[in-house]
């Protein structure tokens, strides 16, 4: 357990403070940080969070804010999956939810590697009704 839950703070610090790492980017690249307490003190990270259990990862509830203790928690792939961000591409404002040019409709999905199509048809609605009735099932 202890290592699991040294690997998640390692890895928030590289995330956060190496611009060499690969999806810097969508950390550190676009402001994300991490409290003072946290980048010092891996002790104080354990103090503040706890250990990690087991299925679970680092999470930010707010992923517009940094890693601090009040705005972090451990999640199972599923809460981390509803509590994304939406992309810039996204259209609609709905996350999970997308308009086809080609096809005219709306289409709501869902699903990490794996995705799952909840709604394809004409009422923008509809489909985001599905998306939420989704995300109320899988929380």
């Amino acid at each position: 357990m202890a290592n699991s839950t040294y690997s998640s703070w390692s890895n928030m610090r590289i995330r956060c403070l190496n611009p060499d790492y690969p999806n810097y980017h969508n950390y550190g690249g676009r402001g994300i940080t991490i409290c003072s307490e946290w980048i010092e003190s891996f002790q104080t990270f354990l103090d503040d969070m706890g250990f990690r259990p087991e299925n679970t990862s680092l999470d930010r509830v707010d992923n517009s804010k940094g890693y601090f203790k009040e705005n972090c928690r451990w999640a199972t792939r599923t809460e981390q999956a509803l509590n994304t961000r939406i992309y810039k591409t996204n259209t609609s404002g709905v996350k999970g939810v997308k308009y086809e040019d080609k096809l005219s409709r709306w289409v709501a999905s869902a699903g990490g590697n794996v995705r799952v199509t909840l709604y394809r048809g004409k009422d923008f609605f509809e489909a985001c009704c599905a998306r939420k009735s989704w995300e109320l099932q899988n929380v």
